[in-house]
């Protein structure tokens, strides 16, 4: 099968909720800023697309376990009182609780725009927390799954981010506005740059080529401004710069202090991990103004 391209128009796919929908609309946005990382584009209108990508979302009824432990609060002891032992048995003490979880999901299914029967995948995202409220809990979990946004899942995944993964806070803080990020300092390479999360690096295995004893290497490109050398490098959001030239990156302080030491006009060679996992490192050469 021809796959088409992959300029896409979101559609609901929630009875009585159209596109028009302000809730919709926002998880709308989460859903494009995550798909653009996999080089789909939205368009405006159904004319114009390619693929027709349909959204679905909702959250369970709350389901509480209740849980009920005995826990020893003194040993049993024995003593004499004249001839007689007095036996004085142990003391016990039982402590119930109550664990509230909520079951939340996302649907992507997209289908050929020129045969609406031809379905090309299908993407099911799932989670289970104590957090009842969706719109809070929605970015968290496109943001765990978007390297597996526009694949056939064959079934439900389980995923979630934290707050301070590279993920989640490009889903928040809006990748698309280079002004919203603070270039200040590194407009020489052109990205902004973060400490990864733990659960980002374990994921990505950024830092199994470099590291020194044992401590995680890297920084996370968050943006990239447009026509910078690093965009000319090739460098996109996500990927994981471990080395600068000679020097291992192992944190921002590492980063700028590497590209404060390159002079104007000197060649600058970029080592760094794609966003995709199961990637090796690959390198890229530029010029410093």
């Amino acid at each position: 099968m021809n796959l088409p391209g992959k300029n896409y128009f979101l559609l609901c796919a929630i009875k009585g909720i159209n596109e028009n929908d302000l809730q919709f609309q926002e998880f709308a946005r989460y859903i494009q800023k995550a798909l653009r990382v996999k080089g789909y584009y939205r368009v405006d209108s159904i004319s114009k697309a390619q693929i027709l990508i349909r959204l679905a979302y909702g959250i369970g009824n709350p389901h509480t376990v209740v849980n009920t432990q005995t826990y020893t609060t003194s040993l049993g002891y024995s003593y004499y009182v004249g001839w007689t032992q007095i036996y004085v048995p142990p003391k016990t003490q039982k402590v119930t609780t109550s664990t509230t979880t909520y079951h939340r999901f996302i649907m992507l299914d997209a289908y050929d725009a020129k045969n609406k029967n031809i379905q090309l995948w299908k993407t099911v995202i799932t989670s289970d927390g104590s957090n009842g409220d969706l719109r809070s809990a929605f970015p968290h979990l496109v943001a765990g799954a978007v390297n597996i946004l526009g694949e056939e899942t064959n079934g439900m995944v389980g995923w979630g981010s934290y707050y301070d993964s590279p993920e989640y806070l490009s889903l928040v803080r809006s990748p698309e506005k280079d002004a919203s990020y603070p270039f200040t300092g590194k407009e020489r390479l052109g990205v902004y740059v973060i400490n990864p999360s733990y659960q980002y690096r374990y994921f990505f295995k950024s830092s199994q080529v470099f590291s020194n004893n044992g401590i995680s290497a890297g920084v996370t490109v968050l943006a990239v401004r447009k026509n910078s050398v690093a965009d000319h490098m090739g460098i996109k959001q996500y990927d994981i710069i471990v080395k600068i030239n000679k020097k291992v990156i192992r944190d921002t302080n590492d980063f700028d202090e590497a590209i404060r030491n390159i002079k104007p006009g000197k060649k600058i060679k970029v080592y760094f991990n794609d966003w995709s996992p199961g990637t090796h490192v690959r390198h890229a050469e530029g010029t410093l103004n």
